[in-house]
């Protein structure tokens, strides 16, 4: 996740919420498309 994360932050993508663990077990976080639009970003824990 956070490879991801930085990858996408190095291509120059607004990350709007760093990764971080739910209380469900997924790690999730946020970055802005070029839109604007919010995509979620997570993988299974």
């Amino acid at each position: 996740m956070g490879d991801a994360v930085e990858r996408l932050r190095a291509a120059g993508v607004p990350v709007v919420a760093e990764p971080a663990a739910q209380p469900w077990g997924e790690r999730m976080a946020v970055v802005r498309d070029p839109d604007g639009n919010r995509v979620l970003v997570a993988e299974r824990g």
